[in-house]
């Protein structure tokens, strides 16, 4: 039996704090349920930048109980004839989205049970029929303001999507003879710059390297195969093990390997992004 008692409700978009949008949104939502809670995950999504938006999602979910509504509005094909859905993770966490690759590393950090398909005619919101350009607000903070207030079930929103999901190129970690460890870079944590990477931190065993250690680690970090940062730095158990501004290898708060300067920038001060373009490789330094 269902339980009446709401869900939390999580927003998160690339509009930024200046304008409307984020308010609208809200305001949509409380018009549904008064009592709602809602939350925001960020609206700082670099600009219609998907591979951000399904990494942030992907990152945050789990410390979130069970049956939490995510809304995530990152849309560069507004208006096209894209599908809006909803997802429902192994972990029991919904997701209202465009179909448009958001949905990518969630499948693969967390797995996906199930995805329906958004009833555009039944659920846009009364009075937007001829709106175009903010279904941010009048489609999915709206199905999702029903869906964390328990209004209509995930079954009801439509009919299940069975086409496979689009994904991103994300390239695969994996550790190879002659290189030591390789993976994506796939996020720029801000406001501090610090890089973040798809190599499972425990994978540093293979290397045989620890923190504990002390071990210098060679970096490479490649853009379209060219070398862009290429420097032994020390393994750490995070920045204050570094001198002020001196740059480290660590494992995150997600398992994964990452690069920091201690108290400065290393995405500004190295020029390093993120994207399926750019790739870190990590070996030990023979002594």
């Amino acid at each position: 039996m269902q339980s009446n008692i709401s869900s939390p409700l999580v927003l998160m978009s690339d509009f930024g704090l200046r304008e409307r949008f984020v308010a609208s949104m809200k305001g949509v939502a409380h018009s549904i349920a008064p009592a709602l809670s809602i939350f925001d995950l960020t609206h700082k999504i670099a600009p219609f930048n998907i591979w951000e938006a399904s990494r942030t999602l992907a990152h945050t979910i789990t410390s979130w109980n069970p049956g939490t509504v995510f809304v995530s509005v990152v849309d560069p094909g507004l208006g096209t004839a894209q599908a809006s859905v909803v997802a429902l993770t192994e972990t029991g966490h919904f997701i209202v989205t465009p179909e448009n690759g958001t949905l990518s590393l969630v499948e693969k950090k967390l797995g996906i049970q199930a995805i329906y398909e958004i009833n555009r005619a039944k659920y846009l919101r009364p009075g937007t029929e001829k709106s175009h350009t903010f279904h941010g607000r009048d489609l999915y903070v709206y199905v999702g303001a029903l869906l964390a207030s328990k209004q209509v079930d995930l079954e009801q929103v439509g009919k299940m999507y069975k086409k496979p999901i689009i994904r991103l190129q994300i390239p695969e970690a994996e550790i190879l003879p002659d290189v030591g460890l390789q993976g994506a870079i796939t996020g720029i944590e801000h406001p501090y710059g610090n890089i973040v990477s798809n190599i499972p931190a425990d994978w540093l065993d293979a290397l045989e390297l620890s923190p504990e250690t002390h071990s210098l680690v060679q970096i490479k970090v490649l853009h379209q195969e060219a070398t862009i940062f290429n420097q032994a730095i020390p393994l750490a158990q995070s920045f204050g093990f570094v001198q002020f501004r001196h740059p480290l290898i660590y494992g995150d708060s997600e398992g994964y390997l990452g690069l920091a300067l201690n108290q400065g920038n290393f995405s500004k001060v190295y020029q390093v992004d993120f994207g399926e373009k750019w790739i870190l490789q990590v070996h030990k330094v023979l002594s």
